[in-house]
């Protein structure tokens, strides 16, 4: 159904095409996202600003998710097969996990904030006790 009336609260430019997004689930109004070009970042929707961009990934960033347990914590994965996690207050990864293959996409454990888990290239999903 279309919305003639429906309009962006919020735009933001970033760097490449955006392949996922997630919003902190503490911080309201943190939204991660994971770009083509391998950067992940978290911006203020309020705001409009981007408020942490990391470069660390060196292929495409397919997938990012906040941890619904810390509201510090995210993960991202990418083509140059990794899993990054990342803490909101830093200015580097805090943890890198290397993989066999591209990772496709990445999830914390609902409840439990150091579970980990991702999907891959290869067929597998993984799982990690960070």
């Amino acid at each position: 159904v279309e919305c003639p009336t429906c309009y962006p609260v919020q735009e933001m430019n970033c760097p490449s095409k955006i392949t996922s997004v997630s919003f902190n689930p503490f911080l309201q109004s943190q939204v991660a996202s994971s770009c083509f070009d391998g950067t992940v970042m978290v911006s203020d929707i309020h705001a409009g600003t981007h408020v942490r961009l990391w470069h660390e990934h060196q292929k495409r960033s397919w997938a990012v998710h906040w941890n619904q347990s810390d509201p510090n914590m995210l993960a991202s994965g990418s083509d140059d097969c990794t899993v990054r996690v990342w803490a909101s207050n830093m200015t580097y990864s805090a943890h890198a996990i290397t993989t066999e293959a591209n990772v496709c996409t990445v999830r914390f454990h609902p409840a439990a904030r150091h579970f980990l888990a991702y999907g891959s290239a290869d067929h597998k999903v993984y799982y990690h006790d960070l």
